[in-house]
């Protein structure tokens, strides 16, 4: 009970505490994913990024690199970065690490 108080205050600190300032800056997102399923859930964090009371943006994407499908084996990019690139999101936020040891290296440089 006495942790449920003090959420409660430190929600309405914060609360109070955001409305003074006149334009609360948002937090950065990575959205890390490849699959179709995947590309929805960056469609719902668009669209709720989008609205103006939304405390994030999508700051970047990691997905896997494009790879050789369908019968013509063209380089296709994942569902994720096709959504994205669909979006109007810029190309040089999709980051498409090789190896998932390069991910902290490339949001450092991003």
């Amino acid at each position: 009970m006495h942790s449920a108080m003090m959420l409660r205050r430190f929600c309405c600190y914060n609360g109070v505490s955001s409305s003074l300032n006149s334009a609360p800056k948002k937090k950065q997102l990575v959205f890390m994913g490849s699959p179709q399923v995947s590309a929805s859930v960056l469609d719902a964090l668009f669209t709720a990024s989008a609205s103006p009371d939304s405390m994030f943006q999508v700051a970047a994407i990691v997905t896997q690199p494009s790879s050789r499908g369908d019968r013509g084996r063209k380089l296709m990019p994942s569902p994720v970065a096709q959504h994205a690139l669909d979006k109007g999101f810029p190309s040089d936020l999709i980051l498409t690490p090789k190896k998932a040891g390069e991910v902290i290296r490339l949001l450092i440089i991003a």
